[in-house]
């Protein structure tokens, strides 16, 4: 089904973007004679780049769907691993991940998009902008998403992290060559390597995955500059796909 979205995003994205870069051309010269406000020539050929940049985001997003996984080097590691790390995960750094992880979806690209064309249309247009809200329920809708969609997703996030108690104590990890234990007050897990599918490293986590929506996490600011680089060369090792 993955693979499929992905020809049909690469299909209809190639098709479109066919058109409107033949569009841009064809229309240029005409911008070079006519006598229209600069403002609204601007926003025309404002409004073909937008849509062609939406169209080479959902390109790419296809390719990236159809296109084999990459291969990465398996490193060997013939050292004992025995790290003992202790941490609480701060809200902020949290924070940070969860909004970086959704606001970077195409799907949010594509939405502040169309925000900017709404507003470009609403400062070249005739009519008065107040009017156009009016008239125009999409208006109220884009407008909505874009200013609400950020205010929403802290909600939930505060909420997650503050219902949550694994955020709220200090852990204990020990790491070794088998796997992690952790241990709280209220947690006490054992995990293997092979319990694993997906490692990938941010700014201020390594996100061990178990399942797509599923990872323990691992704060880098419990690690020092040794500990970091010796679990750095461990994980190459494992035949576990890194992004």
């Amino acid at each position: 089904m993955k693979k499929f979205i992905g020809w049909v995003l690469v299909g209809f994205c190639s098709l479109l973007l066919i058109v409107f870069l033949s569009s841009l051309i064809i229309i240029s010269p005409e911008f070079a004679d006519n006598q229209k406000p600069i403002l609204e020539s601007l926003s025309t050929i404002g409004g073909f780049v937008l849509i062609i940049t939406i169209l080479t985001v959902g390109l790419i997003n296809g390719i990236k769907r159809i296109r084999k996984p990459s291969q990465y080097e398996i490193n060997e590691y013939n050292g004992e691993l025995n790290l003992e790390l202790n941490g609480q995960i701060k809200y902020e750094d949290y924070r940070n991940y969860i909004l970086t992880q959704t606001f970077k979806k195409p799907i949010y690209l594509v939405l502040f998009v169309v925000f900017m064309l709404l507003i470009i249309s609403l400062l070249v247009s005739e009519a008065g902008i107040i009017s156009q809200f009016m008239d125009n329920p999409l208006i109220f809708i884009v407008f909505g998403a874009v200013f609400l969609a950020p205010v929403i997703t802290l909600i939930q996030i505060k909420k997650i992290y503050k219902t949550n108690k694994f955020f709220h104590e200090v852990l204990t990890y020990r790491i070794n060559n088998e796997g992690i234990c952790i241990k709280g007050k209220t947690v006490d897990s054992t995990q293997n390597w092979s319990h694993f599918y997906q490692i990938k490293e941010t700014k201020s986590f390594f996100m061990l995955y178990q399942g797509k929506m599923v990872a323990t996490i691992l704060d880098k600011s419990m690690f020092n500059e040794e500990e970091s680089e010796e679990f750095q060369c461990f994980i190459k090792s494992l035949n576990i796909f890194k992004k």
